[in-house]
């Protein structure tokens, strides 16, 4: 058994590139354009209160594992935006609404997860399809676990 290569985004952007999977959704496209300016004073500051308005200071574009298909690995991309409160000057990020905080990965993929393991699919099997070690894939299943009760 071959281990795939390793996507993350620490190693060299060129060797990134290789080890990723093709990106197979269209919608990525238009997610990037709703992340433009969208949010700007749609939300307030975490950290003091601040209701007002907070400026883009940052965005960067990333990637986030997504269902499988076909049997084949899926990446989704989008931006990570980057908000400042003119008030305390703190940064926050804002993630796109499909992709799951706790990892790098959508929220469609961490339901498929949960789903195919609730159908008897082992977590080998499922960290193969995905692209993902299975670690990540047993504390998806062990996030499902800790919601129930």
């Amino acid at each position: 058994m071959h281990a795939a290569p390793c996507p993350h985004p620490v190693h060299s952007a060129t060797a990134n590139r290789a080890a990723l999977p093709p990106v197979l959704l269209p919608q990525a496209s238009r997610d990037r354009e709703e992340e433009r300016g969208s949010h700007e004073g749609a939300m307030g500051c975490p950290a003091c209160g601040h209701s007002g308005t907070l400026s883009r200071h940052a965005r960067r574009d990333s990637w986030w594992r997504d269902v499988p298909h076909e049997g084949q690995p899926r990446v989704r991309r989008g931006q990570i935006v980057r908000w400042r409160c003119p008030g305390c000057r703190h940064t926050h990020a804002r993630l796109p609404e499909w992709a799951d905080p706790a990892r790098r990965a959508t929220r469609a993929l961490v339901a498929w997860v949960r789903q195919e393991a609730a159908q008897g699919r082992g977590v080998a099997q499922l960290a193969r399809l995905c692209g993902m070690d299975e670690k990540t894939v047993r504390m998806m299943l062990a996030g499902a676990a800790v919601q129930r009760e």
